[in-house]
Protein backbone atom coordinates (compact mmCIF):
# COMPACT_ATOMS: atom_id res chain seq x y z
CA UNK A 1 0.00 0.00 0.00
CA UNK A 2 0.66 3.66 -0.38
CA UNK A 3 1.53 4.41 2.79
CA UNK A 4 3.92 1.19 3.63
CA UNK A 5 5.82 1.97 0.62
CA UNK A 6 9.56 2.23 0.23
CA UNK A 7 9.16 5.83 -0.24
CA UNK A 8 6.84 6.64 2.56
CA UNK A 9 9.00 4.77 5.06
CA UNK A 10 11.96 7.06 4.03
CA UNK A 11 10.18 9.93 4.41
CA UNK A 12 8.60 8.83 8.30
CA UNK A 13 12.53 7.79 8.85
CA UNK A 14 13.38 11.54 8.52
CA UNK A 15 10.64 12.94 10.17
CA UNK A 16 11.24 10.53 13.10
CA UNK A 17 15.35 11.66 13.30
CA UNK A 18 13.93 15.57 13.34
CA UNK A 19 11.57 14.98 15.90
CA UNK A 20 14.71 13.19 17.64
CA UNK A 21 17.02 16.22 16.69
CA UNK A 22 14.64 18.82 17.66
CA UNK A 23 13.92 17.32 21.92
CA UNK A 24 17.28 17.05 21.91
CA UNK A 25 17.25 13.38 23.26
CA UNK A 26 20.30 11.74 23.10
CA UNK A 27 19.68 8.51 22.01
CA UNK A 28 20.59 7.31 17.74
CA UNK A 29 18.38 8.32 15.48
CA UNK A 30 16.91 4.92 13.84
CA UNK A 31 18.05 4.40 10.34
CA UNK A 32 14.40 3.39 9.04
CA UNK A 33 11.04 3.01 9.70
CA UNK A 34 9.98 -0.35 9.16
CA UNK A 35 6.69 -1.81 7.41
CA UNK A 36 5.15 -3.41 10.64
CA UNK A 37 6.23 0.24 12.83
CA UNK A 38 4.58 1.77 9.97
CA UNK A 39 1.21 -0.52 9.72
CA UNK A 40 1.19 -0.06 13.95
CA UNK A 41 1.35 3.40 13.58
CA UNK A 42 -1.95 3.75 11.16
CA UNK A 43 -3.44 1.42 13.91
CA UNK A 44 -2.92 3.47 16.63
CA UNK A 45 -4.56 6.14 14.89
CA UNK A 46 -7.61 4.12 13.78
CA UNK A 47 -7.67 3.58 17.91
CA UNK A 48 -7.76 7.23 18.13
CA UNK A 49 -10.34 7.73 15.69
CA UNK A 50 -8.06 10.67 13.54
CA UNK A 51 -7.86 8.00 10.26
CA UNK A 52 -10.31 4.55 9.11
CA UNK A 53 -8.09 2.12 8.70
CA UNK A 54 -8.93 -1.55 7.24
CA UNK A 55 -6.33 -3.69 7.43
CA UNK A 56 -8.14 -6.81 6.62
CA UNK A 57 -9.98 -5.36 3.42
CA UNK A 58 -8.11 -7.14 0.17
CA UNK A 59 -6.46 -3.48 -0.85
CA UNK A 60 -5.52 -1.61 2.80
CA UNK A 61 -7.00 1.10 2.53
CA UNK A 62 -6.79 4.40 4.83
CA UNK A 63 -9.37 7.32 4.98
CA UNK A 64 -9.30 10.43 6.38
CA UNK A 65 -11.70 13.18 6.92
CA UNK A 66 -11.34 16.41 5.03
CA UNK A 67 -11.21 18.15 8.70
CA UNK A 68 -8.16 15.87 9.67
CA UNK A 69 -6.71 16.74 6.35
CA UNK A 70 -6.64 20.37 6.67
CA UNK A 71 -5.72 20.72 9.89
CA UNK A 72 -2.35 18.11 9.46
CA UNK A 73 -2.00 20.91 6.42
CA UNK A 74 -2.26 23.79 8.70
CA UNK A 75 0.45 22.00 11.08
CA UNK A 76 3.06 21.00 8.27
CA UNK A 77 2.36 24.40 7.49
CA UNK A 78 3.57 26.42 11.09
CA UNK A 79 6.11 23.36 12.14
CA UNK A 80 7.87 22.02 9.46
CA UNK A 81 11.04 20.69 9.81
CA UNK A 82 13.35 18.71 7.24
CA UNK A 83 16.51 17.87 6.49
CA UNK A 84 16.12 16.23 2.91
CA UNK A 85 18.97 18.23 0.71
CA UNK A 86 16.72 17.58 -2.61
CA UNK A 87 14.19 20.25 -0.76
CA UNK A 88 14.55 23.90 -1.21
CA UNK A 89 11.25 24.94 0.76
CA UNK A 90 11.36 28.40 -1.31
CA UNK A 91 10.00 27.11 -3.64
CA UNK A 92 6.63 26.47 -2.23
CA UNK A 93 4.52 28.45 0.18
CA UNK A 94 4.16 25.75 2.05
CA UNK A 95 7.16 23.95 2.38
CA UNK A 96 5.62 21.10 4.82
CA UNK A 97 2.75 20.08 2.75
CA UNK A 98 5.43 20.58 -0.04
CA UNK A 99 8.13 17.72 0.78
CA UNK A 100 5.15 15.61 2.42
CA UNK A 101 3.13 16.07 -1.14
CA UNK A 102 6.81 14.76 -2.93
CA UNK A 103 6.93 11.98 -1.13
CA UNK A 104 3.15 11.01 -1.20
CA UNK A 105 4.20 11.46 -5.18
CA UNK A 106 6.95 9.47 -5.41
CA UNK A 107 4.73 6.25 -3.17
CA UNK A 108 1.74 6.34 -5.49
CA UNK A 109 4.00 6.34 -7.88
CA UNK A 110 5.91 3.10 -6.98
CA UNK A 111 2.81 1.40 -5.98
CA UNK A 112 1.04 2.61 -9.40
CA UNK A 113 4.20 0.63 -11.42
CA UNK A 114 4.07 -2.59 -9.09
CA UNK A 115 0.49 -2.79 -9.81
CA UNK A 116 -0.73 -0.77 -12.66
CA UNK A 117 -2.68 -3.96 -14.03
CA UNK A 118 -5.35 -4.12 -10.89
CA UNK A 119 -8.12 -2.24 -11.79
CA UNK A 120 -9.77 -2.45 -8.54
CA UNK A 121 -6.55 0.04 -7.51
CA UNK A 122 -6.96 2.18 -10.03
CA UNK A 123 -9.40 4.34 -8.93
CA UNK A 124 -8.19 5.03 -5.50
CA UNK A 125 -4.83 5.58 -6.90
CA UNK A 126 -6.16 7.91 -9.76
CA UNK A 127 -7.89 9.81 -6.91
CA UNK A 128 -4.71 10.39 -5.20
CA UNK A 129 -2.81 11.30 -7.65
CA UNK A 130 -4.74 13.73 -8.62
CA UNK A 131 -5.56 15.09 -4.63
CA UNK A 132 -1.23 14.93 -4.61
CA UNK A 133 -0.70 17.07 -7.38
CA UNK A 134 -2.38 19.65 -6.53
CA UNK A 135 -0.02 20.18 -3.59
CA UNK A 136 2.72 19.98 -5.11
CA UNK A 137 5.67 22.18 -6.59
CA UNK A 138 5.27 23.14 -9.82
CA UNK A 139 8.32 21.80 -11.47
CA UNK A 140 8.37 18.26 -9.75
CA UNK A 141 9.18 15.63 -11.84
CA UNK A 142 6.59 13.07 -9.96
CA UNK A 143 3.89 15.61 -10.42
CA UNK A 144 4.58 15.30 -14.50
CA UNK A 145 4.16 11.47 -14.04
CA UNK A 146 1.52 11.25 -11.85
CA UNK A 147 -0.57 13.47 -14.83
CA UNK A 148 0.53 10.81 -17.32
CA UNK A 149 -0.86 8.21 -15.06
CA UNK A 150 -4.20 9.91 -14.89
CA UNK A 151 -4.05 10.63 -18.40
CA UNK A 152 -3.47 6.69 -18.98
CA UNK A 153 -6.43 5.69 -16.51
CA UNK A 154 -8.89 7.34 -19.14
CA UNK A 155 -8.94 10.33 -17.50
CA UNK A 156 -7.75 12.85 -20.58
CA UNK A 157 -9.78 15.89 -19.77
CA UNK A 158 -8.71 15.84 -16.48
CA UNK A 159 -4.81 15.28 -17.63
CA UNK A 160 -5.09 18.18 -20.44
CA UNK A 161 -6.41 20.72 -17.63
CA UNK A 162 -3.27 19.52 -14.93
CA UNK A 163 -1.16 19.56 -18.02
CA UNK A 164 -2.63 23.38 -18.01
CA UNK A 165 -1.74 24.51 -14.74
CA UNK A 166 1.54 22.96 -14.96
CA UNK A 167 2.56 24.54 -17.85
CA UNK A 168 1.07 27.72 -16.20
CA UNK A 169 3.09 27.41 -13.17
CA UNK A 170 6.28 26.50 -14.89
CA UNK A 171 6.10 29.88 -17.16
CA UNK A 172 5.16 32.12 -13.78
CA UNK A 173 7.92 30.60 -11.55
CA UNK A 174 10.31 33.40 -10.53
CA UNK A 175 13.88 32.73 -11.76
CA UNK A 176 16.76 32.84 -8.76
CA UNK A 177 18.40 35.75 -8.23
CA UNK A 178 21.42 36.06 -10.54
CA UNK A 179 23.88 36.51 -7.40
CA UNK A 180 22.56 32.66 -6.18
CA UNK A 181 24.43 31.50 -9.85
CA UNK A 182 28.11 30.59 -9.41
CA UNK A 183 28.50 31.47 -13.13
CA UNK A 184 27.09 32.39 -16.31
CA UNK A 185 27.27 28.46 -17.38
CA UNK A 186 25.26 27.19 -14.11
CA UNK A 187 22.35 30.42 -15.14
CA UNK A 188 22.04 29.06 -18.72
CA UNK A 189 21.80 25.51 -17.29
CA UNK A 190 19.04 26.92 -15.30
CA UNK A 191 17.51 28.60 -17.96
CA UNK A 192 17.87 25.88 -20.63
CA UNK A 193 16.22 23.00 -18.18
CA UNK A 194 13.67 25.27 -17.55
CA UNK A 195 12.79 25.92 -20.96
CA UNK A 196 13.07 21.88 -21.31
CA UNK A 197 10.46 21.38 -18.61
CA UNK A 198 8.12 23.71 -20.44
CA UNK A 199 8.06 22.24 -23.63
CA UNK A 200 7.58 18.93 -21.97
CA UNK A 201 4.70 20.53 -19.81
CA UNK A 202 3.07 21.66 -23.50
CA UNK A 203 3.79 18.19 -25.65
CA UNK A 204 1.70 16.70 -22.66
CA UNK A 205 -1.02 19.37 -22.87
CA UNK A 206 -1.14 18.75 -26.95
CA UNK A 207 -1.42 15.02 -26.72
CA UNK A 208 -4.14 15.12 -24.09
CA UNK A 209 -6.29 17.58 -26.04
CA UNK A 210 -5.53 15.27 -28.52
CA UNK A 211 -7.03 12.31 -26.53
CA UNK A 212 -10.00 14.77 -24.91
CA UNK A 213 -10.99 14.79 -28.75
CA UNK A 214 -9.84 18.01 -29.76
CA UNK A 215 -7.48 16.72 -32.59
CA UNK A 216 -7.46 19.74 -34.83
CA UNK A 217 -6.28 22.20 -31.99
CA UNK A 218 -3.81 19.40 -30.97
CA UNK A 219 -2.62 19.61 -34.91
CA UNK A 220 -2.10 23.44 -33.96
CA UNK A 221 -0.38 22.84 -30.98
CA UNK A 222 1.90 20.11 -32.34
CA UNK A 223 2.94 21.98 -34.97
CA UNK A 224 4.15 24.94 -32.95
CA UNK A 225 5.86 23.01 -30.66
CA UNK A 226 7.57 21.01 -33.07
CA UNK A 227 9.39 23.85 -34.56
CA UNK A 228 10.49 25.15 -30.83
CA UNK A 229 11.70 21.56 -30.12
CA UNK A 230 13.74 21.08 -33.70
CA UNK A 231 15.43 24.43 -32.69
CA UNK A 232 16.58 23.08 -29.19
CA UNK A 233 17.01 19.57 -29.60
CA UNK A 234 17.34 19.46 -33.50
CA UNK A 235 15.40 17.44 -36.07
CA UNK A 236 16.28 13.99 -34.62
CA UNK A 237 16.12 13.85 -30.79
CA UNK A 238 13.97 11.48 -28.86
CA UNK A 239 12.24 14.11 -27.78
CA UNK A 240 11.49 15.90 -30.83
CA UNK A 241 10.69 12.34 -32.98
CA UNK A 242 8.04 12.11 -29.75
CA UNK A 243 6.68 14.90 -30.93
CA UNK A 244 6.26 13.75 -34.28
CA UNK A 245 4.63 11.05 -33.46
CA UNK A 246 2.29 12.69 -31.80
CA UNK A 247 1.57 15.00 -34.57
CA UNK A 248 1.13 12.53 -37.06
CA UNK A 249 -1.47 10.69 -35.33
CA UNK A 250 -3.21 14.12 -34.43
CA UNK A 251 -3.42 14.66 -38.30
CA UNK A 252 -4.79 11.44 -38.79
CA UNK A 253 -7.64 11.68 -35.90
CA UNK A 254 -8.10 15.01 -37.87
CA UNK A 255 -9.63 13.38 -41.02
CA UNK A 256 -6.43 13.26 -42.84
CA UNK A 257 -4.94 9.60 -42.92
CA UNK A 258 -3.16 10.46 -46.00
CA UNK A 259 -1.21 12.89 -44.45
CA UNK A 260 -0.73 10.89 -40.91
CA UNK A 261 0.68 7.95 -43.47
CA UNK A 262 3.56 10.03 -44.83
CA UNK A 263 4.43 11.62 -41.49
CA UNK A 264 4.29 8.22 -40.43
CA UNK A 265 6.91 7.25 -42.85
CA UNK A 266 9.22 10.04 -42.53
CA UNK A 267 9.16 9.43 -38.74
CA UNK A 268 10.30 5.62 -39.05
CA UNK A 269 13.31 6.45 -41.06
CA UNK A 270 14.37 9.14 -38.86
CA UNK A 271 13.76 7.20 -35.70
CA UNK A 272 15.64 3.79 -37.53
CA UNK A 273 18.39 6.53 -38.37
CA UNK A 274 18.38 7.92 -34.84
CA UNK A 275 18.71 4.70 -33.17
CA UNK A 276 21.30 3.35 -35.66
CA UNK A 277 23.50 5.98 -34.66
CA UNK A 278 23.00 5.59 -31.20
CA UNK A 279 23.71 1.94 -31.31
CA UNK A 280 27.15 2.39 -33.94
CA UNK A 281 30.12 0.83 -33.34
CA UNK A 282 33.73 1.60 -35.04
CA UNK A 283 36.27 -0.91 -36.40
CA UNK A 284 39.15 -0.10 -38.19
CA UNK A 285 38.51 -3.53 -40.65
CA UNK A 286 35.90 -2.62 -43.49
CA UNK A 287 34.53 -6.51 -43.21
CA UNK A 288 33.96 -6.00 -39.55
CA UNK A 289 32.39 -2.25 -39.82
CA UNK A 290 29.84 -4.07 -42.22
CA UNK A 291 28.69 -6.48 -40.30
CA UNK A 292 28.38 -4.12 -37.37
CA UNK A 293 26.33 -1.71 -39.28
CA UNK A 294 24.34 -4.96 -40.13
CA UNK A 295 23.67 -5.83 -36.38
CA UNK A 296 23.44 -2.14 -35.47
CA UNK A 297 20.44 -1.88 -38.29
CA UNK A 298 18.88 -4.79 -36.19
CA UNK A 299 19.43 -3.51 -32.85
CA UNK A 300 17.49 -0.38 -33.88
CA UNK A 301 14.46 -2.09 -35.41
CA UNK A 302 13.91 -3.74 -31.81
CA UNK A 303 14.93 -0.56 -30.10
CA UNK A 304 11.61 0.89 -32.57
CA UNK A 305 9.33 -2.13 -32.03
CA UNK A 306 9.78 -2.11 -28.33
CA UNK A 307 9.30 1.78 -27.96
CA UNK A 308 6.72 2.53 -25.41
CA UNK A 309 7.37 -0.52 -23.38
CA UNK A 310 6.51 -0.48 -19.75
CA UNK A 311 9.73 0.23 -17.14
CA UNK A 312 8.93 -1.68 -13.82
CA UNK A 313 12.18 -1.44 -12.42
CA UNK A 314 13.02 0.16 -8.65
CA UNK A 315 14.71 2.61 -10.04
CA UNK A 316 12.89 4.01 -13.23
CA UNK A 317 12.91 7.49 -13.44
CA UNK A 318 9.55 9.84 -13.62
CA UNK A 319 8.43 10.28 -17.10
CA UNK A 320 7.65 14.20 -18.37
CA UNK A 321 5.98 13.06 -21.30
CA UNK A 322 3.46 9.82 -22.69
CA UNK A 323 5.45 7.03 -23.72
CA UNK A 324 5.36 6.95 -27.67
CA UNK A 325 4.57 3.80 -29.41
CA UNK A 326 6.43 2.62 -32.21
CA UNK A 327 6.67 4.39 -35.60
CA UNK A 328 5.27 1.59 -37.19
CA UNK A 329 2.08 0.71 -35.04
CA UNK A 330 0.85 4.31 -35.85
CA UNK A 331 1.95 3.64 -40.04
CA UNK A 332 0.14 0.29 -40.12
CA UNK A 333 -2.88 1.64 -38.45
CA UNK A 334 -3.18 5.18 -40.93
CA UNK A 335 -2.63 2.92 -43.67
CA UNK A 336 -5.66 1.05 -42.66
CA UNK A 337 -7.56 4.33 -42.00
CA UNK A 338 -6.62 5.68 -45.38
CA UNK A 339 -7.99 2.23 -47.44
CA UNK A 340 -5.12 -0.69 -47.33
CA UNK A 341 -6.63 -2.88 -44.80
CA UNK A 342 -3.93 -5.36 -46.09
CA UNK A 343 -1.27 -3.08 -45.59
CA UNK A 344 -2.18 -2.71 -42.13
CA UNK A 345 -2.51 -5.85 -41.33
CA UNK A 346 1.38 -6.88 -42.85
CA UNK A 347 2.34 -4.08 -40.86
CA UNK A 348 0.86 -5.33 -36.94
CA UNK A 349 1.52 -8.76 -38.39
CA UNK A 350 5.09 -7.95 -38.55
CA UNK A 351 5.70 -5.87 -35.30
CA UNK A 352 3.87 -8.13 -32.74
CA UNK A 353 6.14 -10.81 -34.52
CA UNK A 354 9.35 -8.52 -33.21
CA UNK A 355 7.64 -7.98 -29.99
CA UNK A 356 6.84 -11.49 -29.24
CA UNK A 357 10.54 -11.75 -29.23
CA UNK A 358 11.04 -8.51 -26.98
CA UNK A 359 8.33 -7.84 -24.76
CA UNK A 360 6.79 -9.14 -22.04
CA UNK A 361 3.76 -11.27 -22.49
CA UNK A 362 0.88 -8.66 -21.23
CA UNK A 363 3.06 -5.54 -21.88
CA UNK A 364 0.61 -3.09 -22.96
CA UNK A 365 2.42 -2.35 -26.20
CA UNK A 366 2.23 -6.13 -27.13
CA UNK A 367 -1.66 -6.36 -26.23
CA UNK A 368 -2.36 -2.90 -28.22
CA UNK A 369 -0.58 -4.44 -31.25
CA UNK A 370 -2.58 -7.62 -30.54
CA UNK A 371 -6.37 -5.58 -30.52
CA UNK A 372 -4.85 -3.73 -33.55
CA UNK A 373 -4.39 -6.82 -35.95
CA UNK A 374 -7.28 -8.31 -34.80
CA UNK A 375 -9.46 -4.97 -35.84
CA UNK A 376 -7.56 -5.01 -39.42
CA UNK A 377 -8.11 -8.63 -40.16
CA UNK A 378 -11.73 -8.25 -39.63
CA UNK A 379 -11.84 -4.75 -42.03
CA UNK A 380 -9.70 -7.06 -44.63
CA UNK A 381 -12.63 -9.54 -45.06
CA UNK A 382 -11.92 -12.24 -42.26
CA UNK A 383 -14.11 -11.72 -39.34
CA UNK A 384 -13.86 -15.33 -38.40
CA UNK A 385 -10.16 -14.46 -37.42
CA UNK A 386 -10.87 -11.28 -35.99
CA UNK A 387 -12.94 -13.08 -33.12
CA UNK A 388 -10.69 -15.95 -32.79
CA UNK A 389 -8.02 -13.46 -31.91
CA UNK A 390 -10.11 -10.93 -29.67
CA UNK A 391 -11.67 -13.87 -27.87
CA UNK A 392 -7.92 -15.09 -26.87
CA UNK A 393 -7.07 -11.54 -26.14
CA UNK A 394 -10.40 -11.20 -24.32
CA UNK A 395 -9.12 -13.65 -22.13
CA UNK A 396 -5.77 -12.31 -21.69
CA UNK A 397 -7.01 -8.93 -20.77
CA UNK A 398 -9.26 -10.10 -18.22
CA UNK A 399 -7.36 -12.16 -16.47
CA UNK A 400 -4.51 -9.47 -15.82
CA UNK A 401 -6.43 -6.31 -16.23
CA UNK A 402 -9.78 -7.22 -14.61
CA UNK A 403 -13.33 -7.68 -16.42
CA UNK A 404 -14.15 -3.88 -15.78
CA UNK A 405 -10.32 -2.17 -17.20
CA UNK A 406 -11.24 -0.02 -19.98
CA UNK A 407 -9.48 -1.87 -22.22
CA UNK A 408 -10.93 -5.05 -21.85
CA UNK A 409 -14.04 -3.67 -22.18
CA UNK A 410 -12.91 -1.90 -25.39
CA UNK A 411 -11.86 -5.89 -26.21
CA UNK A 412 -15.31 -7.10 -24.87
CA UNK A 413 -17.10 -4.77 -27.67
CA UNK A 414 -15.47 -5.32 -30.32
CA UNK A 415 -15.99 -9.09 -30.33
CA UNK A 416 -19.29 -8.18 -29.81
CA UNK A 417 -19.69 -6.44 -32.59
CA UNK A 418 -17.70 -9.18 -34.67
CA UNK A 419 -20.08 -11.74 -33.42
CA UNK A 420 -22.62 -9.97 -34.45
CA UNK A 421 -21.57 -9.19 -38.04
CA UNK A 422 -21.66 -5.22 -37.91
CA UNK A 423 -18.40 -5.16 -37.63
CA UNK A 424 -17.00 -2.19 -35.50
CA UNK A 425 -19.32 0.21 -34.73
Amino acid sequence: MILTAPPALRALGIHRKAMIHRRRERKKAPESVSVQEAAESLRCLHRLSLVDFVPDARHETVRVHHLVQRATREADAVGFVHDDSRMDASDSPNPGVWSDAYFAAESVEHVWRERDREFTLLSALRANAEAVANHMSTDDPYRFSLVLRVGAAGQATVARDQSKDLLTGLSAREDPKPALFESLSNRRAYERGKHIEQLSARHNVAWWQMEAGDSAGAVVAFERLLLDKEGVFGRNDLSTLGTRYGLAWALGESGDPTSAVKAFEALLADRLQALTYKTRTFSPRRSVRAAQRIRGGQRAVDLEASSGAMDRSAGALPQLEPPVPSARYGLAWWRGKAGDSSGAVAGFEELLADQVRLLDTFDPQRLATRHALAHWRGEAGEPGRAVALLTELLADRTSILGPEHPHTRATRDALADWLSGSGPS
